[in-house]
């Protein structure tokens, strides 16, 4: 079945890099109230901050939302997204709940904004409901309310909520753009270091009556370490007598530094007979993250060549057979990016990739775990808006394939 895709359809084999923020962009986050009209409410008393989305011309498929305030004043008491979507695309808000329904969790969401003073709220242009899911037109119209959230006060003192926007920073605000056919985000950047809106609010007085204390709940910690692959190449020849070895140099979609090492899949055929099968071939990232690995004791003659990644699709390497002789053979084939999202690793990239990566990103930015690195494509350390939205712009058909 063919989605309807309001994405931009280019081919992903010349796809290059997801670039983190735009320069002088200009999408922003509205919130409500605002600076001058400062928030005057008792102690216990309750007001509602609303973000709203304002895509300034751009073409929106992900948001992030993240704000801060002070947990000495305030205890956040909900958080409600829009019941309907009638002008809005961005249908699937993150973190999803572990039923596989994709609904929004925010009950997840008020915990840890209790326990770090930091609220965080992401949505996708994607339908995750019903089976088996549909990538939707980017949003290019306002967004209002995106979120509301309501807060209780709980001592005297005054403060601000403000959007939490740091060019660079794993977690902050994020509004990402598919326009030019490369998740961007566009979020306006002009001063380097702005708030887009903020609402100062005070606490003046103690009412009669007791508050409910909300309790603040301690999330379990996540490690953030990527472990260093370690493993052995693995190099199991289909041939008998051996005489020479490839060296090959690849590239992977998203990874642009020093990253740690992976492991691939190296296939040699000689027409549709395989002729070599080389499992678990170590490879190695330079500064600029082209990878350099080797397979050795390949009898000489020539072969097509198929390199699979861990988490990417298979690609065809040579567009002719390569020809290789008896010594060291070296081929550069880091300009053909090997396209992530096939996270089950059967070659194909489809809603059950895209419905475990959404599952496994519970909050904008989220610390990858040692079975969760997968889906952090782009090697950031975290789950995040650009890792998901990346994805969802691979899959432009119910079921995108590998070469076979």
């Amino acid at each position: 079945m063919v989605m309807a895709l309001g994405f931009i359809v280019y081919q992903v084999g010349r796809r290059q890099l997801i670039q983190n923020r735009a320069s002088g962009g200009t999408a922003t986050i509205i919130l409500t109230p605002n600076a001058n009209s400062p928030v005057s409410v008792v102690n216990g008393g309750t007001f509602n901050v609303i973000a709203s989305l304002n895509p300034n011309n751009n073409a929106l498929v992900g948001a992030d939302v993240v704000l801060t305030f002070p947990t000495n004043l305030l205890t956040v008491t909900s958080i409600q997204i829009p019941t309907t979507f009638t002008n809005n695309t961005l249908h699937t808000y993150a973190p999803v709940k572990a039923d596989g329904l994709g609904g929004f969790d925010a009950t997840k969401v008020v915990t840890n904004a209790n326990s770090t003073g930091k609220i965080e709220v992401s949505a996708l242009a994607f339908d995750y409901n019903p089976s088996p899911g549909q990538v939707l037109a980017p949003q290019s119209t306002a967004v209002s309310p995106f979120v509301t959230v309501t807060f209780t006060s709980k001592a005297l003192g005054s403060g601000q909520v403000k959007i939490n926007y740091a060019i660079n920073s794993t977690t902050d605000s994020n509004l990402v753009s598919n326009s030019s056919g490369t998740p961007i985000d566009v979020i306006s950047d002009s001063t380097g270091t702005a708030i887009d809106s903020t609402v100062n609010f005070s606490v003046v007085s103690t009412p009669t009556s007791t508050p409910v204390n909300t309790p603040t709940a301690t999330p379990t910690p996540v490690p953030t370490s990527i472990p260093t692959v370690t493993t052995t190449p693995v190099a199991t020849p289909t041939q008998g007598t051996t005489t020479g070895n490839l060296n090959f140099k690849i590239k992977f979609q998203g990874v642009n530094l020093a990253k740690p090492n992976k492991l691939v899949r190296v296939i040699l055929r000689q027409g549709n007979i395989p002729a070599y099968t080389f499992d678990n071939v170590a490879v190695a990232a330079d500064a600029t993250g082209i990878y350099s690995g080797s397979v050795n004791n390949i009898n000489s003659g020539n072969y097509d060549v198929f390199i699979k990644g861990p988490a990417h699709l298979q690609k065809k390497m040579t567009a002719t057979p390569l020809s290789l002789t008896t010594g060291t053979n070296g081929v550069d084939w880091s300009t053909a990016i090997l396209i992530a999202g096939d996270f089950d690793n059967n070659n194909n990239i489809d809603i059950i990739d895209v419905a475990s990566l959404i599952n496994s990103w519970v909050q904008s930015s989220t610390p990858v775990t040692t079975s969760t690195q997968k889906y952090d494509y782009n090697e950031s350390g975290f789950i995040d808006i650009l890792d998901v939205a990346g994805v969802i712009n691979n899959w432009t058909v119910s079921t995108v394939s590998g070469t076979n």
